[in-house]
């Protein structure tokens, strides 16, 4: 019996990559298998079969948090678990997982602790690679066991909600907690679908964080299921704070873009010299519904025959030389009236070729506008004209009038004076 369980402690050790170690409380004593060579490089009979010879290998600041563990208690946890690093026989270090049980003799008395310590070098390395990935994209990760309702962040979720990395994980209420109040349903929501029916989701939501700051999140989350049921919710919660504050304020200076286009009667658009196309990028309501000609050659076959040469060569001119357009024509509108615009445009040198983007903006209220201001001012030039004649006119016969009265006084009184009067009336 002792040779075939010895035999089962050598198959099970081959095929683990890690050691397997038995100890004695009593004794002292350690036995390892011989995956001690393949992890750390040492042969068993190197290391002394100690528990001390073992702490001697472990790096001193790992020595330092783990302190005995289990070993110097008098009623141990039945199993325990610690990630630590250890030396190699070459100097580096290696990290290594150890798993371990308490073992206890028919009168319950803590004997013997059987255990394992396997080589984590690669996953840790990975990890960390992992962990400054997600720190790099402000992008984290989470984990929800579905039957023991614990959830596991990764570091940068952490951060993402300004809390320390170290700090224990948040039960999944603390962790709907952090949505914001107006986006918190839309979060249960899907959360509650994927556990029922394991429906993926994606939303961009605001969260406030520990310090209290709003911050705009992008959150996924798809299930893993078993025998027709979700066993386990897991997905990423990327920071897009910065770029979701741009995208709302471009929004916002969209809509007033829009706005001012128009209450300005005015289209944007942009034309290809090259192929001729003319692409309409936005139009106001009140600008002719035919305006957006496929081209520029339709486009201008409704420009005024006097005008249309003009402006044709402005645009060409912005197309070759760079020199800027603005010009003001009149066009045929869908009624048959006629329309004045103005058209201002500059050339663009991108990688796709040259293009002339511009504005077209109807101005005839304005012109129309213009004309009857010009036509009131002309007619009240020709009043005030008129005006002015007609009173000098009446004052000047007065005075003339005065003055004969006064010559003829004067020819009575002196004569001598008389021939001056008559010369001023």
């Amino acid at each position: 019996a002792l040779r075939a369980s010895e035999e089962r402690f050598r198959l099970a050790a081959e095929a683990v990559n890690g050691i397997i170690y038995d100890a004695d409380i009593r004794t002292g004593h350690v036995t390892r298998s011989r995956g001690l060579r393949e992890v750390l490089g040492y042969e068993p009979e190197e290391l002394a079969p100690t528990r001390a010879a073992w702490r001697e290998l472990i790096h001193p600041d790992d020595l330092r948090r783990m302190g005995d563990g289990p070993w110097r208690q008098a009623t141990p946890p039945p199993s325990f678990e610690v990630r630590y690093r250890v030396r190699h026989a070459e100097g580096r270090w290696v990290e290594v997982w150890e798993r371990a049980v308490a073992v206890r003799d028919a009168s319950g008395a803590f004997v013997r602790i059987v255990g394992c310590a396997i080589d984590v070098t690669a996953e840790r390395r990975f990890e960390r690679m992992l962990d400054q990935a997600e720190a790099v994209a402000h992008v984290g990760s989470w984990d929800y066991d579905v039957a023991t309702r614990r959830l596991a962040w990764s570091p940068e979720a952490f951060r993402i909600h300004d809390l320390d990395a170290g700090a224990p994980a948040p039960t999944p209420d603390q962790a709907l907690a952090f949505y914001a109040p107006e986006h918190r349903d839309a979060v249960s929501a899907a959360l509650n679908r994927s556990l029922a029916s394991g429906a993926p989701w994606t939303l961009e939501v605001e969260i406030v964080t520990a310090r209290g700051r709003r911050c705009w999140v992008r959150t996924s989350g798809r299930a893993e299921s078993a025998d027709g049921r979700v066993v386990r919710l897991y997905g990423a919660i990327l920071d897009i704070d910065t770029l979701k504050r741009a995208q709302l304020r471009l929004q916002e200076q969209g809509d007033w873009l829009r706005m001012s286009i128009d209450a300005s009667r005015l289209a944007a658009w942009r034309w290809s010299p090259a192929t001729d196309e003319m692409v309409v990028e936005y139009r106001s309501g009140a600008i002719d519904g035919e305006f957006g000609a496929t081209t520029l050659h339709g486009w201008l076959d409704r420009i005024d025959a006097a005008d249309r040469d003009r402006v044709a060569a402005a645009l060409d001119r912005t197309a070759r030389e760079g020199v800027p357009t603005h010009e003001e024509y009149v066009v045929r509108g869908a009624g048959g009236e006629n329309q004045w615009m103005v058209t201002r445009a500059t050339r663009s040198d991108g990688a796709r070729g040259v293009f002339v983007t511009g504005t077209t903006q109807d101005v005839t209220e304005r012109r129309t506008l213009e004309r009857e201001l010009l036509d009131i001012s002309n007619r009240e030039q020709r009043r005030i004209g008129s005006d002015l004649h007609d009173g000098l006119g009446q004052e000047l016969t007065g005075v003339a009038l005065l003055l004969r009265g006064l010559a003829s006084r004067v020819r009575r009184g002196q004569p001598a004076s008389t021939a001056e009067l008559d010369e001023l009336v």
